[in-house]
């Protein structure tokens, strides 16, 4: 198995994962299954690989700056897709092993979309600026798959976020038509997106996980709960515990995949 080594401060990932495979009753609503194929541009061989089963996917914050430096004036979702669709891989035939695209489609939208951002924990303020001034609070997640399915619902839009602030994790969520931030008990009135990115420069606050609902079950709150539930145990849980919990519920990306991509997925995908 190919392991995503984690920092002990993002275990943020993994306390995400432990927490869905022990709340069955919450898996449906973020649940992702994944079909991927590949056609070989020199011999020609189809293949169609089985179906995947994940809670999201986990995006490195320098792979979003390096885009953007490349693309300059494209949405959240279009940087995402470039990320995605720039990955290959190799033939499976022998003798072949030339790498190819992979076409990845979706046949069901999940009720939550997340992504998650992997950290050096090193960046400068301005780093953190421009990676965080690439998200958005509205995506379109046909951009990022290829939906196959009957639902005209694709769009999904930001409900909450978990964040980092050196060793603290916080909430920060869209609360009667503004953004506010949850700190332990307390509760900060930010404003609008504008004041959200200013704040995350100013702090130097870092999204880690952004939760996205359909907004066809938009006042349904699953995501904004979730992140606001996740905050409540990192305050409450030491974080050697959090790591204890945890173990053998790591995040990997799939065999396929290079680390700048990976899969918030449950031990049971492999």
């Amino acid at each position: 198995m190919y392991f995503c080594i984690l920092q002990e401060a993002n275990n943020i990932f993994d306390l995400f994962v432990y927490i869905l495979e022990n709340l069955p009753p919450w898996n449906p609503y973020f649940e992702v299954y994944e079909l991927a194929n590949k056609i070989c541009n020199r011999c020609k061989m189809d293949l169609e690989y089985p179906v995947k089963r994940s809670y999201g996917m986990i995006i490195t914050a320098d792979s979003l700056r390096e885009t953007k430096g490349l693309f300059e004036n494209l949405t959240f979702e279009k940087f995402v897709q470039i990320i995605r669709i720039s990955l290959k891989m190799p033939c499976d035939k022998e003798g072949c092993g030339k790498r190819n695209y992979v076409q990845r489609m979706i046949n069901k939208l999940p009720t939550v979309f997340t992504i998650a951002l992997e950290w050096e924990h090193n960046e400068t303020e301005g780093e953190i600026f421009d990676t965080t001034s690439v998200l958005a609070t509205e995506i379109d997640v046909s951009v990022i798959y290829q939906y196959e399915g009957d639902s005209a619902f694709t769009k999904y839009r930001l409900v909450s976020m978990v964040c980092s602030d050196g060793d603290r994790y916080n909430c920060v969520a869209y609360e009667d038509n503004r953004w506010v931030r949850h700190v332990g008990s307390q509760k900060k009135v930010i404003g609008d997106w504008d004041g959200v990115l200013s704040i995350f420069r100013e702090l130097h606050i870092r999204s880690e996980i952004l939760f996205f609902e359909n907004v066809s079950s938009y006042n349904c709150i699953h995501g904004y709960v979730f992140s606001f539930l996740m905050c409540v145990c990192v305050f409450s849980i030491p974080p050697s515990w959090i790591a204890l919990l945890c173990r053998g519920n790591r995040c990997f990306p799939r065999r396929d995949l290079k680390p700048r991509v990976l899969f918030l997925s449950p031990n049971s995908a492999s």
